[in-house]
């Protein structure tokens, strides 16, 4: 018998062609499925009839009806339809497969929608219900679930079973049937009226309060009483649930569900327009808030007075705003070189610069070219090609200025709309490093370089709560760009919502064999003659010489055609002699030249009292130019200096002084603990730890170069301690006793060594990486019961067995018990305190290596915390009887090594490692001593920017010029 269709599932099977694939939708009808039509490879969805309706002769009418009624109603943004057929086995509609799921889903997903969003999807279905209407056709079923949106944002009409005719002779007589969905029905679908257009003009104005407010306006009421709403209600105030909308939304809203047809809007273009309106609206009244700005930030007088958040999660927001804004508005825009040259020349930039004085060209995928009018912002752009597409440009054009003049106003609407997505800068020079999946690459780039928790930035890529801003796709090295458009397409297919817009060199991009999938670009076009001579008209008569300049040198021409050679060139020949210029032939021969006499004249404006020589300034720029481009870096920061920036001879020297520094460190610490170990059980230890100390220094400096050789190390340090007690019991107690204490201590140490250099090795370090260890803060939600009981068995089980050691030939069992057991509840206090501490909260970076301060202080933390743990369990031991001077004795020994041990592996090693990295570069004058200082200099020189905690080239163009100028000195001599 065969069973019934209602329960058979079609995935993998094949029918007319069509390999059916995962069930995407189902219903009372039947399912949809997601199919490939293997003739052509190419994705469909094909909606499913059950039999048991397919073979009703009412049902086969409707269905061919649906079938020739989307067929006829061809528009871009409704779901087209590609055949149809039908058989015993039910009724089948082949259609376009739309990736990225339903308007339902997405409003499921992420609440309310941002204005601009909700415009865009009216507009697209605005136009799709328009051709409709003008073709006599009333879908009479607008909700969320029959809106698709694919994978670039755009939106489609889909499922016009129920769609009614109008003036069709031959239509099904339909009755008192109510038609549609109860929670989207006009009133007159309710009552069984005839219909008409402005019937879905009424479900379209509830879709909109719906996007707009993240619920629908009756959401939580049964039937019976949404459809009295529906017949008799007013909708809600929008502005009473979303105070950041504009006010005109209650009345667009109020005209599209009148209850009498006759005074909605006569069509969808009417209601569109009036949105449109609002949407200028916020536009302008964004403009006039920035006019209110004080001095050269942007922050709005409206965003510095919210409130500051209460929770964890809002404040990570904020910060994370706060980050981006320090870092590239206030580090980067707002100090372009553009500001940089009229300062130079004495003038203030507020009086002539103007922002972008470059055309730009708005490029659709269809080909068609649209020259944008002058005055229009690029946030315009991005609401008009839906938050994706492409920033093209020459060099120097003015690429990453547009992307962060857009950041600048993306982060001014997410300090007003707590659900709108974190506008986050990302240069992708980095991506090239490990080619990982573009999901874990934001992950690692959001916690190294703006301190998001791991957890944190996981959440943040996996719920899309970002808006990326990826800068440079043309700085990931050639051979890697085709995989890296590959990357950002997989996740845009995965991530179809999240906005993404990318910058990159337009001759770079255009050789490329990928494309990106976005909405469109805009092409950043050379400046004109016309507008070099405008502004160089502008600076005055001490550029007359430069503009002679360029009327008689085509190459100085060419490159004035980039803004930001324009403005080098400016304050590189400002007051030369033309005759002491060279001519060149070769364009990069003269921007190689340009470079120079720029880098020359920046350097000679501070030569008294400079701190640097011309020659060091040098130095130490083409060697940090050098190290960015070979490790595909754009901004440069000290803590992130390791190992691999330095050659073969030098890492042999960084590795002696690491390993020398933990050896002379290790057993100093060491050395005081068993010595006072050695009081308190009569051991003449201390005699012999210097001895073995400098032994343990010698052998540390001739095994520090390969990783099996350090294992070794770590059990000779071992035998090292284990000789020191083993001697001292031989001398105390007897040969026999010597030799156990030896292998026990060998055994024991070696043990220790080996667990921190694993322990250190499982939080990312090793002696070819320093680690950042990430700061931690006290988390109440972190406290466990787990936690206290630990600390509470430890504690007294350790405690216990040294005080039953020292109280061996004096114990008292009543005094002992209590004592372990007050020892016990003192110790777990710190130890819970140290298991609570937990990365949830953004730090912002703002100084110059702060990750490597905030690492030394953890480390500092987790030490004082030991320590502690130590200190408050003598009071059991005095409470069980040992005397005071052992007391004192055994917190100095316990208390001196245990913390150690624990600073090292939270942060003393990384330090260890960062100190002997610098002392190595120095030594071979790669760095100076201060390095911040130094490139706190360069800053003040406009060769480098200050970008929070860390430095960037003015542009990428220098940090080439000065990679090309770097040449290796001669090793120090020994170390």
């Amino acid at each position: 018998m065969n069973e019934p269709f209602s329960l058979i599932d079609l995935s993998g099977q094949t029918l007319r062609g069509y390999q059916f694939g995962k069930v995407i939708g189902s219903g009372g009808y039947g399912k949809v499925y997601e199919a490939t039509e293997t003739a052509v490879d190419r994705q469909v969805a094909i909606k499913v009839i059950l039999p048991q309706h397919a073979s009703q002769t009412e049902f086969v009418q409707r269905f061919e009806g649906e079938a020739r009624l989307v067929a006829q109603l061809e528009h871009p943004h409704i779901v087209p339809l590609y055949t149809y057929w039908q058989d015993e086995s039910g009724a089948y509609l082949v259609m376009r497969y739309i990736k990225g799921g339903s308007l339902r889903e997405m409003l499921n997903r992420q609440g309310a929608i941002s204005l601009a969003q909700t415009f865009r999807i009216v507009e697209q279905i605005g136009e799709a219900l328009h051709a409709a209407h003008e073709a006599g056709v009333v879908h009479r079923d607008i909700k969320p679930d029959n809106i698709l949106i694919d994978e670039r944002g755009n939106a489609y009409l889909t499922d016009f079973g129920i769609a009614k005719q109008l003036n069709r002779p031959d239509a099904l007589p339909e009755g008192d049937l109510i038609m549609g969905t109860f929670a989207y029905l006009s009133p007159e679908q309710i009552q069984a009226e005839p219909v008409m257009p402005q019937s879905d003009i009424y479900s379209l104005g509830i879709l909109l309060y719906e996007m707009l407010a993240g619920k629908h306006p009756y959401a939580g009421l049964p039937v019976n009483l949404m459809v009295m709403e529906h017949l008799q209600t007013p909708l809600p105030i929008l502005t009473q649930e979303r105070a950041d909308l504009p006010e005109p939304l209650n009345g667009i809203l109020k005209h599209a569900t009148e209850k009498t047809p006759e005074f909605r809007y006569a069509n969808t273009p009417a209601l569109v327009e009036d949105l449109r309106s609002a949407l200028a609206m916020v536009s302008t009244e964004r403009m006039r808030v920035r006019v209110q700005t004080t001095g050269r930030g942007v922050e709005s007088t409206t965003a510095r007075q919210r409130k500051s958040p209460k929770t964890p999660e809002g404040r990570n927001r904020y910060a994370m705003l706060q980050n981006v804004r320090k870092f590239w508005i206030e580090g980067v825009l707002e100090n372009s070189l553009h500001g940089a040259a009229l300062i130079e020349l004495g003038m203030k930039s507020s009086s002539l610069a103007v922002d972008n004085p470059w055309d730009t060209i708005l490029r659709r995928p269809d080909g068609m070219d649209e020259t944008l009018d002058a005055d229009a912002q690029i946030l315009d752009v991005f609401d008009q090609l839906n938050g994706k597409f492409l920033i093209l440009g020459d060099p120097g054009g003015g690429k990453t200025t547009t992307l962060l003049e857009l950041a600048r106003e993306l982060l001014f609407r997410a300090e007003m709309d707590d659900e709108h997505p974190i506008p986050v800068v990302l240069n992708l020079s980095s991506w090239g490093e490990k080619q990982s999946p573009l999901p874990e690459w934001i992950q690692d780039e959001l916690h190294l370089k703006y301190q998001v928790p791991k957890p944190v930035a996981v959440k943040w890529v996996e719920n899309e709560m970002l808006l990326l801003l990826l800068d440079g796709l043309d700085e990931v090295a050639a051979n890697l760009r085709d995989d890296c458009i590959t990357a950002i397409n997989e996740y845009r297919s995965q991530h179809g919502f999240v906005d993404v817009v990318v910058s990159s060199r337009i001759k770079d991009y255009e050789a490329l064999t990928n494309t990106l999938q976005l909405n469109g670009a805009v092409v950043i076009q050379p400046l004109t003659n016309e507008q070099i001579d405008h502004y160089l008209a502008t600076l005055g008569p001490d550029l007359s010489l430069a503009r002679d300049l360029l009327n008689h040198d085509a190459n100085l021409r060419e490159l004035a055609q980039s803004p930001l050679m324009l403005s080098i060139f400016i304050m590189a020949y400002r007051g030369t002699s033309r005759d002491a210029l060279p001519n060149f032939d070769d364009i990069e021969a003269q921007r190689q030249n340009l470079f120079s006499i720029y880098v020359q004249r920046m350097i000679g404006r501070r030569t008294q009292n400079a701190p640097y020589s011309q020659e060091h300034v040098l130095r130490y720029l083409s060697w940090l130019g050098k190290q960015m481009q070979q490790h595909t870096l754009s901004v440069f920061q000290i803590e992130e200096l390791q190992p691999s920036w330095a050659n073969e001879e030098q890492m042999a020297r960084y590795k002696r002084r690491v390993l020398i520094y933990n050896q002379i460190g290790s057993h100093i610490f060491f050395g005081i603990s068993t010595y006072f170990f050695g009081t308190l059980f009569g051991l003449p230890l201390w005699v012999f730890f210097p001895i073995f100390l400098v032994f343990a220094t010698i052998i540390a400096w001739m095994f520090s170069t390969h990783a099996w050789k350090r294992n070794i190390l770590h059990i000779i340090n071992a035998g090292v301690i284990g000789l020191a007690w083993g001697a001292s019991t031989w001398i105390a107690y007897s040969p026999t006793v010597g030799i156990m204490a030896f292998f026990i201590s060998l055994v024991a140490f070696s043990g220790y060594n080996l667990g921190v250099a694993n322990a250190y090795r499982s939080r990312g370090g090793d002696i070819d990486h320093i680690p950042i260890v990430e700061f931690l803060r006290f988390s109440r939600k972190s406290l466990s019961f787990r936690s206290f009981a630990t600390g509470f068995v430890f504690g007294s089980i350790n405690s216990g067995l040294l005080f039953y050691l020292l109280l061996r030939n004096d114990f008292h069992p009543i005094p002992f018990t209590i004592g372990i057991i007050v020892s016990g509840l003192l110790y777990m206090l710190p130890l819970a305190y140290q298991n609570a501490l937990a990365s949830g909260e953004i730090t912002m970076r703002t100084e110059p290596n702060q990750g490597m301060r905030a690492t030394f202080a953890f480390a500092n933390l987790i030490a004082g915390l030991t320590f502690s743990t130590s200190l408050v369990s003598l009071v059991g031991g005095f409470i069980a009887g040992v005397p005071l001077g052992q007391l004192v004795a055994l917190l100095l020994a316990a208390g001196t090594i245990l913390p150690y041990i624990n600073w090292m592996v939270n942060g003393g090693i990384p330090t260890y490692q960062h100190v002997a990295l610098r002392q190595v570069l120095k030594a071979d004058g790669d760095i100076p001593q201060n390095l911040s200082e130094f490139l706190n200099y360069a800053t003040s020189l406009i060769l480098m920017r200050k970008v929070g905690g860390g430095y960037i080239f003015i542009h990428r163009y220098l940090l080439e010029y000065f990679a090309k100028q770097y040449k290796p000195m001669p090793a120090a001599a020994g170390d």
